[in-house]
């Protein structure tokens, strides 16, 4: 590169070269024109401030998006009790709206419960095929179980099988061949609700059939399942076609033993 004024300097004097950029020579030899170097990556310190803003806004964002989650999954399983609800009125508009067997003390009398949604959704996916559902398993258990194991290969809710709940014999309680027309309050009787689910080997899940339900020892709240609302909320759908979120707490306080199930009861 040549230079303006190839004439003496003093030490720490700057020459213009011909590319018209200043150039200091202090540093630099026989009058070589080479211009200052800037580092091109960054520092440790830029880094680490760039990974800890990083840190916060993924510690802010990633719970807003698991409570988006849940809050879908919910929704999406109150749908999904709802259409069952249909098919299941359908189901018995057919069967002089007489309820099929649901409890287990009449396990092997026809038909059974899950006999009239087979029949009403014949396309209804089997659920231990790869885990694949649509609308006949609340998305949030198969998320977190992994494909639990159901009692009934299409059907992954559990039924409430109670009809009066103040009777003290036991072969009075159960809702099987009831007229659905004799439920006294619709709006207060759940008939499908998420089911409680329980380990009974390494890794591997059941989910409760029917509701209340104490023949499993592993079962703790009667085959209800809590799994919205951070394990606190239960989906149901109620005779009258309702669907709602009931607090966990608030089904096991009706609940206190096996002969006062309130939330059971047809009543």
């Amino acid at each position: 590169m040549a230079f303006e004024s190839p004439g003496p300097r003093e030490p720490g004097q700057t020459i213009r070269c011909s590319s018209e950029r200043r150039v200091d020579l202090r540093f630099e030899p026989r009058g070589r024109c080479r211009q200052r170097r800037h580092p091109n990556g960054f520092s440790l310190i830029e880094i680490l401030v760039v990974l800890g803003i990083i840190g916060t806004l993924l510690s802010m964002i990633l719970p807003v998006l698991a409570r988006a989650r849940e809050s879908a999954e919910s929704i999406a399983c109150q749908s999904n009790l709802h259409q069952i609800h249909v098919g299941w009125v359908s189901g018995l508009s057919g069967r002089d709206h007489r309820m099929p067997y649901t409890s287990s003390v009449t396990f092997f009398e026809l038909p059974r419960w899950h006999h009239v949604l087979d029949a009403e959704f014949p396309g209804a996916p089997v659920i231990s095929d790869n885990g694949h559902t649509s609308f006949n398993a609340c998305p949030t258990i198969q998320r977190v179980y992994r494909q639990p194991v159901y009692s009934f290969a299409r059907w992954g809710y559990a039924i409430n099988m109670v009809a009066d709940s103040s009777q003290t014999d036991s072969a009075k309680r159960f809702n099987d061949r009831m007229s659905w027309d004799m439920i006294r309050n619709p709006s207060q009787y759940p008939i499908f609700m998420d089911p409680e689910v329980y380990e009974i080997s390494d890794g591997t899940f059941i989910a409760a059939r029917s509701a209340p339900n104490t023949t499993a020892s592993q079962l703790q709240h009667w085959g209800v399942g809590a799994p919205h609302g951070g394990g606190e909320v239960t989906n149901a759908v109620f005779a009258d076609g309702s669907v709602s979120s009931t607090p966990h707490n608030q089904i096991m306080e009706q609940c206190p033993d096996e002969l006062h199930l309130a939330w059971f009861d047809n009543d």
